[in-house]
């Protein structure tokens, strides 16, 4: 997944947002950055719903 995450960055000039997808399979997280890169576009992780936003 280091691989994957690398080439996010160079492609999209900023981060995964792997925070945001806390507790998913790895597997899981590695599809969705082959999408965004195969799609080109970056990954945006869904809203939240207020309850857990920290302010």
């Amino acid at each position: 997944m280091e691989k994957l995450i690398e080439q996010y960055v160079e492609r999209f000039h900023e981060n995964f947002p792997l925070f945001a997808l806390m507790g998913m399979d790895e597997a899981e997280i590695e599809k969705i950055i082959q999408n965004a890169l195969k799609d080109g576009v970056p990954y945006s992780p869904p809203e939240q719903d207020g309850e857990n936003t920290v302010y």
